[in-house]
């Protein structure tokens, strides 16, 4: 059984009314990547179109992720100092710090849950995010590929509260910059990608912020936060 072979005579075909200067800007791309006109506006529009769902994937990884909406803490409830458990909120606060959606109480884990791999590894997941682990998160237990140390961290119950993540880089350097006794002294993963091979680790014994390969398995500790 012979294989069909693609034939630009029979290929789908429409016209496209270009911008003034737009076919000369393909022509441009084309003469400098050594390709015809063709291949750079279809390599242009599945980049468009793959950004596009890219974008509706995390939408809809976070909706999902969220099941406890992150809630301002009630002003009758005053944190404990930092390095301390906060009873009632899953963990050890850990301070404040800025996301996207305001300053937020910072609670991490007081247990870690296992060693386990990134995962994926030689794929782009796009899980980049340096300051937002929820972000990283939920883009990764939302793939069909295997993140064990995201689904670790994201299967996490403390105190009632379901809504732990791994954390980012970020965060990792937060915890070890205000509460490095809360720690093993050793190397613990993060949510953030560095490339489709590598992903950001966090030495709580000697202070480096590395990347690793994704398929190392190193520490994970969930984390959470509330607004202030």
């Amino acid at each position: 059984m012979t294989s069909k072979q693609y034939d630009s005579r029979t290929a789908d075909k429409f016209v496209v009314r270009l911008p003034d200067g737009l076919r000369s800007a393909i022509e441009a791309a084309a003469q400098a990547d050594d390709r015809s006109m063709n291949s750079v506006f279809v390599k242009a529009t599945r980049q468009y179109l793959d950004s596009q769902h890219q974008q509706q994937i995390l939408l809809n990884a976070l909706a999902k992720t969220v099941t406890t909406p992150i809630r301002p803490s009630p002003a009758s409830i005053t944190p404990p100092a930092i390095g301390d458990y906060w009873p009632g909120q899953g963990g050890i606060y850990g301070g404040l710090r800025h996301y996207p959606e305001g300053l937020c109480h910072i609670i991490f884990a007081s247990i870690d849950v296992g060693r386990h791999a990134y995962g994926e590894y030689g794929t782009d997941v796009q899980a980049t995010s340096n300051i937002d682990g929820l972000a990283n998160t939920a883009i990764l237990v939302n793939r069909d590929g295997s993140h064990p140390a995201a689904e670790a961290a994201y299967a996490y119950i403390c105190d009632g509260h379901n809504d732990f993540y791994l954390p980012s880089s970020g965060e990792l350097h937060h915890g070890y910059f205000y509460l490095p006794e809360a720690f093993a002294k050793d190397w613990y993963i993060s949510s953030t990608q560095r490339s489709a091979h590598t992903a950001y680790f966090m030495d709580f014994e000697d202070g480096w912020l590395d990347l690793s390969g994704k398929y190392n398995e190193r520490l994970a500790r969930p984390v959470r936060r509330i607004l202030q």
